[in-house]
C-alpha cells in the first residue's frame, strides 16, 4: 500500500514538474485570422462605396489600411 501512495506522489510531483516548463519563455506569438478573403473584403467595400454607404475618403482609407494589414 506504501508503494502505491509513494508511487502516486512520485506521478504528481513528475507531472507538476512537466506542467511548469509549459508556461514560462518570452516569446509573442500573434495569429491573425480572417474569415474573408482579401478579394471578398475588398469586393463589399467597394460596394458599400457604390450604394453611397461611405465616403470616397473613407473608401480609400479603408482600404489602404486592409492592403496594408493583408499583404504584410
Amino acid at each position: 500500500m506504501k508503494f502505491v501512495s509513494l508511487s502516486m506522489v512520485v506521478c504528481v510531483i513528475i507531472w507538476g514538474l512537466s506542467i511548469t516548463g509549459c508556461g514560462g519563455g518570452s516569446a509573442e506569438v500573434k495569429a491573425q485570422t480572417y474569415t474573408k478573403t482579401l478579394g471578398r473584403e475588398l469586393m463589399d467595400l467597394h460596394d458599400s462605396y457604390k450604394r453611397g454607404i461611405i465616403t470616397e475618403k473613407d473608401y480609400t482609407e479603408v482600404k489602404k489600411k486592409v492592403l496594408e494589414q493583408r499583404t504584410r
